[in-house]
């Protein structure tokens, strides 16, 4: 048994629904052969790459045939279809928060959308995830950081990594 998404890049993922193997098969855009993935969850929250396959043995692996795997854009493409949490993404963006009155924090269901944005971003981009989740929000990277606090008080974030 197994379960296959095609992503919007071209990426073709299938994943052995059997539970004997946690290695997924990703193929098209523009892998040059069909790779094996392994994906886990880092400490800090972020979802990374644990391990990679290349090719199935017939063809020859150059450095040009490495250079031409994009792991970002396989991760990204991969959590389009795998993640339910990153699957808010296109909802997230066409979101709008209204700029609040001073003094009153964050409703529940806005720490969510943001700790789902945030995690995304972490995906995406884990140097600028703050940033980026903060621009999504119409908030500073301060009130991020503020949220962001919250949130891995309240549980919708794991706890930060140590610096």
């Amino acid at each position: 048994m197994s379960d296959d998404a095609a992503s919007g890049d071209g990426y073709h993922f299938t994943r052995d629904l059997s539970g004997t193997t946690l290695w997924e098969r990703a193929e098209g855009g523009d892998l040059p052969m069909p790779i094996e993935i392994l994906v886990q969850r880092a400490p800090d929250g972020r979802h990374v790459f644990t391990g990679i396959r290349i090719g199935d043995g017939t063809q020859e692996i150059t450095s040009a045939t490495l250079r031409q795997i994009k792991l970002s854009e396989i991760l990204a493409a991969h959590f389009e279809h795998f993640e339910p949490i990153f699957q808010m993404e296109a909802l997230l963006a066409e979101v709008s928060y209204p700029l609040r009155p001073r003094g009153r924090g964050p409703g529940d269901q806005a720490l969510r959308d943001f700790a789902r944005s945030y995690q995304v971003e972490l995906a995406r981009q884990p140097r600028r995830a703050m940033s980026a989740a903060a621009k999504a929000h119409s908030i500073s990277r301060a009130t991020a950081n503020r949220w962001a606090a919250q949130c891995r008080q309240l549980g919708y974030l794991p706890a930060a990594a140590p610096s």
